[in-house]
Order: C-alpha cells, then sequence, then structure tokens
C-alpha cells in the first residue's frame, strides 16, 4: 500500500567498532537490490566541508588551524566539533597542541578496551611513534615480526581504530585523536621505554644510511633520556642536524639543537657537561650564522658561549675544531688580537691530534693572511693540506687558494677552488656557498669581470638555494664590481653600495676596506679619479681602524692611479705606488707587487 506514497526511509548503521552480523548482512543484500535504493558511505569531511562545519556553527579558524584540526580528526564530525569546543574562542595555542577533549577520550578508551591485550600492546607501542603504524619499526620494538604484528591488529581492523591504505603494511590510526588517547594512556615510565625502543628501532632498521628517519630517532632519544642517555640524545641530534641542513630544513635544525642544550643544561656541572655543550653551541651558531647573520643575537651569544666553554675544556680534540671556527668569525669580525691569541694556544698544543694541526695551522693561516702576513700564512696552509684529514674541506680549500692568489700563484688558486667547489656542490649547505663565494671572489682579485658575472650567476642561485644567505651580499658586491668596470658605473656601484650596506647590518666587519678599494677600482676605469680617491681614502682608513691588511697595497695603488689621474705630476701620486711596491714586498703578496711593479714603470721612473 506505501509502494506509491512519497516516503523517504533512511537506515543508517556504524560500520566500525564490531563486525556485522548475518542478519544486517542479509538485509544489506536485499535492500541493495532494490531499484530505489541508494547506498553511501559515509567518510570523514575533507577539509574544506570542516572550515563550512566551523563557518555554520559561528566560528573562524584560521587555514593553519584547520589543517592541524583535520589531521587529528580525520574530519570525524563529533571529534572536530570536541576539539573546537575545546578550542573556544582562544587562539593562544595551536589546535595541534591541544590536549584531547573529554567526551572524545572517553568515546576512544571505550574502544580500546574492548581490544585484546597483545593488540593493545602494539597500539602502545605504535602510538609512540605517531599517527602511520610503522610495521616494521614496531616488530623490531617488541622483538617480533611484521607478521606477528600485522595479526595483532587484525581486531583493531576490524574494530576500525586501525585503517589500511593502499598496501599491505600502509596502516594508520584512524584519527590522530585515536593515537593521541593510547599515548597519553601510557605510564610515564611506558612512555619513556617506548621512545627508547622506538630509537633503537629505528636505528637498527635503517643502519647508517641517511634520511628523515634521523630527526626521528633524535627526538626519540631526546624524550628517552630520563631511562636513556643524554651522550647518545645530543650525537642523535648533531647527525641529524646534518642530515635537516643538507635538505633545507633549517628551522627545524635549530629547534632540535635548541632542544637538545635543553637536555645538557639539566646535567650537573663538569667536564661531560661542558664538552656536550660545546659541541652543540657550534653547531647551532654555525647555522644562525649561515641564515641569520653574523651579527644575530642568537650568533653573538653562541659566540660568547663558545669562547667560555673553550677555556675550561679540557679535550683539546674536542675545542680544536670550534677554536678554528671562532678564529674564523673573529676575523670576521676584524677581532684580530684574539683570533691569535687562540690560534697560538693551539698551536701550543704538545703531541698534536692530526684534527688539532689542520685547525691549528688553518686558524693560524687564516689570522696572518688577514693581517696581511701572506708570506708567513702559507707554511700554515700547506701544514694544514697536508694533515691526514681535513675536517672542513671546503674552508680549507678557500682559504688556501687565497693565500695562493696573494702569493702570485692565480692559476693555481683558482684551479683549486673551482675544483673543490665543483666537488662540493653536491654536499650543499656551508662547504659548498663558501668555496662557491671564493671563487667568485679570485675572479674579482684577478680583475675578471666576466668570471665574476658567471660564477655570480652559479653561486648565488646555489647560496640562496641552500639557505647560506650570508654569501650572497658578498658575492652582490663582486658582481656590482664586475657590473661597473664592464659597462654601468652607476649601477654597478649602487649595487656594491647596497650589498656592503647589507653586510654592516649583519656584524661582519672584514673586508669593508676591500668593498671601497673595489669601489675606487671601478671610479678608476670610469675616469673619476676625484671620487675614486675619496673611496680609496677611505678604505685606507678602515685598513688602520680594523688592522685587516691583506688588500692594503691595492689600496695604495689604486689611491696613487687616482691622484695622477687628477694631476700627471703629483708626486703624492708617485709616493703611493712606490708604497703599494714596499707594503706587497714587505707582505709576500706577490700579485698585487707585480701590479704595483707595473704601475711604477709606468708612473714612476724618473719622478
Amino acid at each position: 500500500e506505501i509502494a506509491d506514497a512519497h516516503i523517504l526511509v533512511v537506515a543508517t548503521y556504524r560500520s566500525v567498532g564490531s563486525p556485522a552480523h548475518a542478519q544486517l548482512a542479509d538485509a544489506l543484500s536485499v535492500v541493495v537490490r532494490q531499484p530505489i535504493a541508494r547506498r553511501f558511505d559515509l567518510d570523514g569531511l575533507d577539509r574544506d566541508a570542516l572550515g563550512e562545519l566551523v563557518e555554520a556553527s559561528g566560528g573562524h579558524r584560521t587555514d593553519d588551524e584547520l589543517s592541524a584540526i583535520h589531521r587529528r580528526t580525520q574530519g570525524n564530525p563529533f571529534f572536530a566539533v570536541e576539539v573546537l569546543r575545546l578550542l573556544g574562542d582562544d587562539h593562544g595555542g595551536g589546535a595541534g597542541d591541544q590536549p584531547v577533549p573529554a567526551g572524545v577520550r572517553d568515546v576512544v578508551r571505550q574502544r580500546l578496551r574492548a581490544l585484546p591485550e597483545p593488540t593493545s600492546e602494539v597500539l602502545a607501542a605504535a602510538s609512540v611513534l605517531g599517527l602511520d603504524i610503522d610495521v616494521a619499526t614496531i616488530a623490531l620494538a617488541l622483538g617480533t615480526d611484521a607478521a606477528e604484528v600485522l595479526d595483532r591488529l587484525e581486531p583493531a581492523l576490524a574494530g576500525g581504530v586501525v585503517v589500511a591504505g593502499a598496501g599491505p603494511l600502509d596502516l594508520r590510526f584512524s584519527h590522530g585523536l585515536v593515537s593521541e588517547t593510547a599515548y597519553g594512556d601510557l605510564t610515564v615510565v611506558a612512555k619513556l621505554r617506548g621512545h627508547l625502543r622506538a630509537a633503537d628501532a629505528l636505528a637498527a632498521r635503517h643502519g647508517r644510511g641517511d634520511g628523515p628517519h634521523l630527526a626521528d630517532i633524535a627526538a626519540h632519544r631526546c624524550r628517552a633520556v630520563p631511562v636513556g642517555s643524554t651522550e647518545d640524545a645530543v650525537n642523535a641530534c648533531l647527525r641529524a642536524v646534518t642530515w635537516l641542513v643538507g635538505n633545507l630544513a633549517h628551522q627545524e635544525a635549530d629547534e632540535l639543537m635548541v632542544r637538545a642544550l635543553d637536555l645538557v643544561a639539566a646535567l650537573p656541572a663538569g667536564q661531560e657537561r661542558d664538552v656536550l655543550e660545546l659541541r652543540l653551541q657550534d653547531r647551532l651558531w654555525l647555522l644562525r650564522m649561515m641564515t641569520r647573520g653574523y651579527g644575530s643575537p642568537g650568533v653573538v651569544d653562541g659566540v660568547r658561549r663558545m669562547g667560555e666553554l673553550c677555556e675550561v675544556v679540557d679535550d683539546i680534540e674536542v675545542a680544536a675544531p670550534v677554536v678554528w671556527r671562532l678564529v674564523n668569525y673573529l676575523c670576521v669580525a676584524a677581532v684580530f688580537d684574539e683570533a691569535q691569541r687562540l690560534s697560538r694556544r693551539l698551536l701550543a698544543v704538545r703531541s698534536p691530534t692530526p684534527d688539532v694541526v689542520w685547525a691549528s695551522h688553518l686558524a693560524m693561516g687564516i689570522t696572518l693572511t688577514h693581517l696581511g702576513q701572506v708570506a708567513e700564512a702559507k707554511p700554515h696552509f700547506d701544514l694544514s693540506a697536508s694533515a691526514p684529514v681535513q675536517p672542513d674541506r671546503g674552508a680549507e680549500a678557500a682559504y688556501t687558494a687565497w693565500n695562493l692568489l696573494l702569493g702570485g700563484d692565480e692559476a693555481g688558486a683558482d684551479a683549486l677552488v673551482l675544483a673543490t667547489a665543483q666537488d662540493l656542490r653536491p654536499v650543499g649547505g656551508y662547504p659548498s656557498a663558501i668555496t662557491g663565494w671564493f671563487a667568485t671572489l679570485m675572479a674579482t682579485l684577478r680583475r675578471d669581470e666576466e668570471a665574476v658575472l658567471e660564477r655570480c650567476e652559479r653561486w648565488i642561485a646555489v647560496a640562496q638555494k641552500q639557505g647560506m644567505v650570508v654569501f650572497v651580499p658578498y658575492m652582490a658586491v663582486c658582481r656590482g664590481w664586475a657590473v661597473a668596470v664592464r659597462d654601468d658605473v652607476e649601477l654597478g656601484i649602487a649595487e656594491m653600495e647596497a650589498a656592503a650596506d647589507q653586510i654592516a647590518a649583519t656584524g661582519a666587519r672584514m673586508l669593508n676596506n676591500v668593498f671601497h678599494g673595489l669601489k675606487a677600482d671601478a671610479l678608476l676605469v670610469a675616469d673619476r679619479p676625484a671620487d675614486a680617491l675619496v673611496s680609496a681614502d677611505e678604505a685606507l682608513r678602515l685598513v688602520e681602524r680594523s688592522g685587516e691588511r691583506w688588500f692594503e697595497a691595492e689600496i695604495h695603488r689604486l689611491r696613487g692611479r687616482a691622484l695622477l689621474g687628477i694631476d700627471a705630476t703629483d708626486p703624492a701620486g708617485a709616493e703611493a705606488i712606490r708604497t703599494a711596491l714596499a707594503v706587497a714586498t714587505a707582505q709576500g703578496a706577490a700579485t698585487y707587487a707585480a701590479r704595483a711593479q707595473a704601475d711604477a714603470d709606468v708612473f714612476v721612473v724618473g719622478r
């Protein structure tokens, strides 16, 4: 009698929680055969629909908050509404940071309590790892095999606590709130031991291979410290940071090191804590220097703390690589007296290990070259290059090439830095960026503007892609010089000045005199000797103020050319060129001595 009536019948049933009974299956098979029947399988709301739900309830959430809610709830409307209710109008905390709402927790606990004990054990281990269920890692953590883990998970799959993806081992908790509830119900000790087992299992599974698992291992070891080892956690963090930086995850690397430093700070005072902190501060400082600049608060504070630790750490093998990087920083900041003191301290070590030999001679070579003592620096670079190990091949090659060029071997310097830059390009990060920058500097010092432009185009892009932004303005100064001497002096000088201002804003003080000298060179090419003289005089003033003298002879030569360009009979011009030759000869800077001699032959003979 109702066949022709306008009646809609809606019947619902739960497809999760318990297996379908035979009577339900029989009823469904009858219904779906009717031509007027329609069946709908309801899944969680997608992210856009979740946004509509929020709007319909009179609320508003940011895109990041909606994504976090969807990730935790997989669009389950009840779960989502409960999370939204818990958040209320408070936007102070992230939607992914809030605790599991009480109503959701009760529902989830009811489902979890219905599962057998072996299944609960697997889910507890899985909850330590997160939303995705890594069967292979769980098997290692529990001391069993993947088949046994899958057998134990079968009731959770049937009950909808766990859902399957495309592959046989592609499993995850049905909702993020389910894994959070399972994890939250573990005791404190069970959580600690769970993280330790997870770290050991991930390490055993992946061996010495690199990859994103390194960050997971580090995070688990950090959380397991009360039952594990702080040193193991620090080592895991340092290894993970190397991979993260190489894959441009700089913020994650920074956060991981800060977390490890917090763990170290909780250790009793003593050598163990000092050594671990020194290693972490060294790595964190280098990352922040490359990504934030030399003068940023995190860098300055880190350098100060590293200096303090280097004075109290007895293990010179640990301190040596840090000391040489401190020397490098001090040279950037033009604090050469302290750089020399630290270099001498390393050189004074009795029976040094290869690491100490390398670090001590490289540190002294860098310092002496900055001070203009090019000939005295060369033996130190030779000894650092001959050490059995080169912990930082990029820096060692870059600085050695710089000294070679100043010493007169322009071709050898260029070949060394180019070959090293090419070899290290796949490595990325700091080693690649510093050699790319020095390859650009070599071309500038050789006055090869075409090579400068080509190298800037290549290596600025590499530095930007790698996040090593601190090197970009240094190369931009070189590019500005090349543009100025080739065809557009105003455009080139504008770029040089903008880049120099950008460098100064980072707190760096080295090369300031060099930038003004290059500007004087460009102005001379543009036949503006008066302006060139102003720049050359400013460059010499900066030489005296900073004590950085490796470019001093070239500045005197350029100043002499500027004076003679204004007045070809000015004896001060000839005297400046003679001074350039004397300074370059005394320093052992053969490249600049040859240039000064060439100018002397033209402008000074007979004066």
